[in-house]
């Protein structure tokens, strides 16, 4: 097997993508996942995967040729509303550091009713294992109408696959919620203690999910599917569930190009027994 044209990205990282390896069997069904694979990735404009000759008899070589795309990016701008004000964003992402497959990024958004901070950083193959690893730290300051909220934790997550595109995906959550501040005292009558004092969210997410796109930026078939629940009680001060279905069908209508998409999205919370949170978003005067 021969890979060119990869400046920037690893061999191994593209081979850890092919369902074709070498001794392998040929199977036409396995090489177009390998492409749809590597496409997915987000890192390759072009991506040809053919067959030549080989010098043994009853056999073939692959020749995989690839052309990289920029996979860093930097981006700001500046945007006004009645709710938020003036508000800058600035944020730096790279989805292939240093040719690895390590994805990362750094956002802020300052505004004078928002303000938020986040560090995000993922292995996607943990000792060249299909294990994904991945780590979140984040500020969130928030001023509403009647009072402003803060917010800072973080979250690890885990993700391996089950069977062929089906993954199974763990995230814990730390979320500590500071007292409220600058409350106007004719809305505290609308607040709860455990509202005004803040406290601690520890919550955990298990996720399963199918993803048979052929394309990252711009998926012309497959489907994106997800099912989720997040359990908030871990030893924290709120306590509820969460279930969330998510599901994306593309249907190419025209070589590729043109695509049909279908979407649907279905959500429920429940609280528990013990303390209910949820974000002041919800809260009807609050927004």
């Amino acid at each position: 097997m021969l890979i060119r044209n990869n400046k920037k990205t690893r061999d191994k990282v593209i081979r850890r993508e092919l369902k074709l390896q070498e001794t392998s069997l040929f199977s036409s069904t396995k090489l177009r996942d390998s492409r749809d694979n590597l496409n997915r990735l987000g890192y390759f404009s072009k991506v040809d995967i053919n067959q030549v000759p080989s010098e043994l008899e009853d056999e073939m070589d692959l020749v995989v040729d690839v052309e990289e795309n920029p996979t860093g990016a930097f981006t700001f701008g500046v945007a006004y509303s009645s709710i938020d004000e003036f508000m800058g964003q600035v944020e730096v992402s790279e989805n292939n550091l240093f040719g690895t497959g390590l994805r990362s990024k750094a956002s802020i958004e300052y505004g004078a009713k928002r303000k938020n901070y986040n560090i995000y950083l993922q292995e996607p193959w943990l000792f060249d294992y299909p294990v994904a690893v991945s780590a979140r730290v984040y500020n969130q300051e928030r001023v509403l109408s009647y009072y402003t909220r803060e917010s800072r934790g973080f979250s690890l997550g885990l993700s391996f696959p089950i069977i062929e595109e089906v993954r199974y995906n763990i995230i814990y959550n730390y979320d500590y919620i500071l007292p409220l501040t600058d409350v106007d005292t004719s809305y505290e009558y609308w607040l709860t203690p455990v509202e005004i004092e803040g406290g601690l969210n520890s919550s955990i997410t298990n996720t399963i999910s199918r993803v048979t796109t052929n394309d990252f930026y711009r998926p012309t078939r497959g489907m994106d599917a997800s099912v989720s629940m997040e359990y908030a009680g871990l030893g924290g001060d709120y306590h509820f569930t969460r279930s969330t279905l998510n599901l994306a069908q593309f249907f190419p209508l025209y070589k590729n190009i043109f695509a049909l998409m279908l979407k649907g999205r279905w959500g429920t919370i429940n609280g528990g027994t013990a303390r209910l949170y949820l974000h002041p978003s919800y809260l009807p005067l609050a927004a």
